[in-house]
């Protein structure tokens, strides 16, 4: 009796097991996306750094230099402030997924500590 159940659950291990593993590499690919993402944003704030002292430099831009400029930055800003926006949803995206992650890790290995179970009592079973 015990090795049958030994037997059935085999195919449910199995498919738990490889739920798991691509709920782990969703998850890997997720937060590949996210380090790029802070990376792009380290070179934005980085890019946007750089200009700070040229803009404080006084009589540097006049008239429509100045408008360009001061334009340019503020638009640089808002690239800033949109990359943060994508880096908080990605962040929130790869904490869903490492709870799923977590979810189907746990049942995978409740289900291979209860075949190791089964395979024991069959095994004792067998003795007798």
């Amino acid at each position: 009796m015990s090795r049958d159940r030994v037997k059935r659950l085999a195919p449910v291990h199995r498919f738990a097991s490889t739920q798991a593993a691509e709920a782990g590499a969703e998850l890997a690919s997720a937060e590949r996306i996210l380090s790029e993402l802070r990376q792009t944003l380290h070179e934005l704030i980085q890019y946007r750094g750089g200009y700070a002292p040229t803009s404080a430099e006084p009589g540097r831009w006049q008239g429509q230099h100045w408008q360009d400029y001061n334009e340019f930055l503020t638009k640089l800003d808002a690239a800033i402030a949109a990359q943060q926006d994508v880096i908080e949803q990605q962040q929130l995206r790869c904490h869903a997924l490492r709870s799923v992650w977590q979810q189907t890790r746990a049942r995978a290995e409740s289900l291979k500590q209860l075949r190791a179970r089964l395979r024991s009592v069959a095994e004792q079973q067998a003795l007798v």
